[in-house]
Formats: structure tokens, sequence, C-alpha cells
């Protein structure tokens, strides 16, 4: 599964009786989760077929981890965004 937490936050200011100035921030997957998801790289396929039929589904398809040491199998994945900060600020007159 993946799982991502995403915050905004804003804050305005009134600056005489025309002027708002409003700063935000906002920050994606803040908990910085790995979000490993199977990858558009993926190098083993499923079930394939011989002159003899169908052949057997190769063992490392759909794999994610390596059972020998595991960790990630870098053929099979794609790693999801990291933590990402972006900062604005709007001005209404």
């Amino acid at each position: 599964g993946t799982s991502q937490l995403d915050l905004r936050i804003m804050k305005s200011f009134t600056i005489r009786e025309r002027f708002k100035v409003q700063f935000s921030s906002e920050l994606f997957n803040l908990l910085n989760a790995d979000n490993v998801v199977f990858g558009a790289n993926a190098l083993i396929y499923g079930e394939g077929f011989g002159t003899a039929g169908a052949l057997p589904i190769d063992a490392r398809f759909m794999r994610l981890r390596n059972p020998a040491n595991g960790n990630y199998d870098r053929n099979n994945l794609q790693v999801g965004n990291p933590l990402q900060a972006q900062f604005g600020m709007r001005v209404a007159f």
C-alpha cells in the first residue's frame, strides 16, 4: 500500500482596508513515505508461451523485495514522490 499525508497552511493579513496579503505553505508527502510501487521499468514479465505451450511464471514476477537480503528489487519497482514543499504569497487589492 501507499500512504500520503499532505498539509496546507494559509494566513491572511489585511493592510489598510483595500489591501490583503495571503501567505501559503503546502507540504506534500509530509512523512516522506517510500511509496514503492510496481514501475514501468519492470523487466520481468509473467506467463510466457514456448513451443511446448505455456511456460511457468518467473518467481521474480511482481516482486518488490529480494528475499535473500530484503532490499528492494530495482528491476520491478518505482519509488514515489519524496517530501516536497511549496510556498506562496498573494496580494489582493
